[in-house]
């Protein structure tokens, strides 16, 4: 009888033996890095860095047919990234320096910070910070829907479900639809990039333009008002992209 009641005891023990070796061998899941939620067509690690030229123009108040401008040099930096899945949240610092004389009267060049959002091949962005538990793709502009491809198409402002009558949503081929055209290369002072496309914008006033190329960003982009001439031009002319 002792015999058996000690073989069961040696059972037992062994039984709770390996599970717990089992439960201790189980490690917790890693929520995903920055690294893994990244996009290899637009790098947004830390410290990526693009600086600009960037010119404003406008008419001559006194003499509306003299175009005047201004040259500034604008600096976008990477400065912080946040990985709370599914998304990788990019706060960018863009600063601005005048060149030239005198800045224009209507014109300046933009500054301040802003937020790229990083959700699986999509890239919103908002000028507010986002809030990492609650984000809503909805309220934030999609800026990128990678991959790009020779006449993509989407639209910047995702359907409101409280307002599915959103005039940006329901008229996007005027309010801003993203138009992909394959352009293969693209020279700028800061080098010659390949796989490049120009991404438009579709709005009556007068569209956006970008040159975007995949594994640097934009590297161009202009916009001239269909009314009164007014807009900008931005080239890049130098790029820093860190280390992996």
């Amino acid at each position: 009888m002792k015999r058996w009641a000690s073989l069961f005891a040696a059972v037992l023990i062994g039984g709770v033996c390996l599970v717990a070796v089992s439960c201790a061998g189980k490690s917790p899941v890693a929520p995903p890095s920055a690294d893994a939620l990244m996009l290899p067509e637009f790098p947004l690690a830390t410290g990526t860095t693009w600086v600009y030229t960037y010119v404003p123009y406008e008419p001559l108040e006194s003499n509306p047919r003299q175009i005047v401008t201004a040259t500034y040099v604008l600096t976008e930096t990477v400065v912080e990234t946040v990985a709370a899945a599914p998304y990788l949240f990019v706060r960018v610092r863009r600063d601005a320096t005048l060149i030239s004389a005198t800045p224009l009267k209507d014109r300046i060049a933009p500054t301040g910070e802003f937020w790229y959002v990083i959700s699986g091949t999509l890239v919103f962005e908002d000028w507010r910070a986002p809030d990492l538990t609650t984000f809503d793709p909805v309220a934030s502009r999609l800026d990128y829907d990678f991959p790009l491809a020779d006449g993509k198409q989407w639209c910047p402002w995702q359907i409101d479900p409280k307002n599915p009558d959103k005039p940006e949503v329901v008229y996007c081929e005027a309010n801003g639809l993203r138009t992909a055209v394959a352009i293969g290369a693209y020279e700028t002072p800061a080098g010659s990039f390949t796989d490049c496309y120009q991404i438009s914008e579709a709005f009556l006033s007068g569209g956006v333009i970008r040159q975007f190329c995949n594994g640097i960003g934009v590297v161009a982009a202009w916009y001239d008002h269909a009314g009164t001439r007014f807009g900008f031009e931005q080239t890049l002319v130098s790029y820093t992209l860190p280390l992996p």
